[in-house]
């Protein structure tokens, strides 16, 4: 077994140390925030270009709150040091959500 081991570290060095893609090279999801209005709840998930080239990027986004399950999906051209967001509106506050975005220059 330990020359299992050794034999597929030496064959296969780049899953250990993969190298960033240009989604996370170049852009943050930091700004994504929650807030209110009335009687609904909005998530915006905000994505930040910060490289100096126009990136198309994917967001898609879901969240599940006591009323069900909220999908959405955008396709955005983000200008270098610039924002594209999404915003999605749910009938109340709390619940899980998870989003994920992919991005290529363009």
């Amino acid at each position: 077994m330990k020359y299992a081991l050794a034999v597929l570290m030496l064959l296969l060095p780049g899953i250990a140390s993969a190298e960033e893609t240009l989604t996370e090279k170049c852009t943050s999801d930091a700004a994504s925030s929650y807030g209110g209005e009335g009687d609904r709840e909005f998530f915006a998930y905000d994505i930040e270009n910060t490289c100096d080239f126009r990136l198309s990027c994917e967001l898609n986004i879901a969240i599940l709150t006591a009323y069900g399950l909220k999908l959405d999906h955008k396709i955005v051209t983000i200008e270098p040091k610039s924002h594209g967001s999404l915003v999605l509106w749910i009938k109340s506050a709390g619940g899980m959500s998870t989003r994920r975005h992919t991005c290529k220059q363009i």
